[in-house]
């Protein structure tokens, strides 16, 4: 009983971020709901997944050896391939997903997920309509954990960049505070030696030019003056540079606490979920009628 695998996950994030997420087979079977991860090969191309699936009263736990088939990271596009083995049953399962990473132009990223699943043994008693509702489900918590996975690493990345652009924009600060302050240390020290050099000239009998001193004095200032400019807008980039940093973490730890909120609550959901799609499905495939 084939089914077919057709679905779109939207992720605010950069098509570069998403697709080193989905490369990591870790963060992909870490994401889908009931499974673990057992192994992963050296090149990290093959792995062992165990995966849990609870439909109404049945509870079934499917051993997997999959392998990422294609990697073409030109069209961004990434297969895996597998077989599942029923635990401690007859049952069996082939997959073949084919999942392409696609840029929009308001800046989030799609992955169009395309794909065939061959169930047999007890799963296909509940039929296909019922399999590819649970199936929807399945991908429905699995896109909800990776995108805010997704998110809350795109956030903390950009708070990064935005704390280095902080620290330099503060080290660039007080390097032009530190020039400011040396031009005006040096033109102050001028003006006074031209100043001793002016009181003590009628006492030793003679007169002293000074102007060629002033101009140099003044010249002096004027550079002073001019460090202290560059230092005041130096430190204004710092203050902003440190906002937007504040900015960023603040939104980063807001996407941590919804990560933490779909860990806890989606067990619990999804459990609900697949069990109201189990009684329809007996309710529809009963004739619609309740067994007395």
């Amino acid at each position: 009983m084939a089914i077919d695998i057709e679905e779109t996950m939207s992720v605010k994030a950069p098509p570069k971020l998403v697709w080193n997420w989905l490369l990591n087979i870790e963060n992909t079977i870490g994401a889908l709901p009931g499974a673990k991860l057992e192994s992963v090969s050296d090149d990290g191309r093959n792995f062992v997944a165990r995966m849990k699936v609870k439909v109404g009263t049945v509870s079934l736990t499917y051993k997997g050896d999959l392998q990422l088939t294609e990697v073409d990271e030109a069209a961004q596009r990434v297969q895996i391939s597998g077989k599942w083995k029923e635990v401690g049953g007859s049952g069996s399962a082939t997959m073949e997903l084919t999942g392409t990473v696609v840029p929009k132009d308001d800046g989030t990223t799609d992955v169009q997920f395309v794909g065939m699943a061959d169930p047999v043994g007890r799963i296909v008693q509940f039929g296909k309509g019922m399999m590819q509702g649970v199936g929807a489900q399945l991908f429905s918590r699995f896109s909800k954990k990776a995108s805010s996975r997704m998110e809350k690493e795109a956030l903390e990345a950009e708070f990064s960049g935005d704390d280095a652009e902080s620290a330099e924009a503060a080290q660039e600060s007080a390097a032009a505070q530190q020039a400011a302050d040396e031009a005006k240390a040096k033109a102050e020290a001028a003006k006074k030696a031209a100043e001793d050099a002016a009181a003590a000239a009628p006492a030793a009998g003679g007169e002293v030019d000074l102007s060629p001193v002033m101009a140099k004095i003044d010249a002096a200032m004027a550079a002073a003056e001019s460090a202290q400019s560059r230092a005041d807008a130096a430190y204004k980039k710092a203050e902003e540079a440190l906002a937007k940093a504040e900015s960023a973490a603040e939104m980063a730890q807001k996407a941590g606490q919804k990560v933490t909120e779909l860990a806890t609550a989606g067990a619990d959901e999804q459990e609900e979920e697949l069990n109201g799609i189990a009684v329809f499905f007996q309710w529809l495939f009963g004739g619609g009628k309740k067994k007395k």
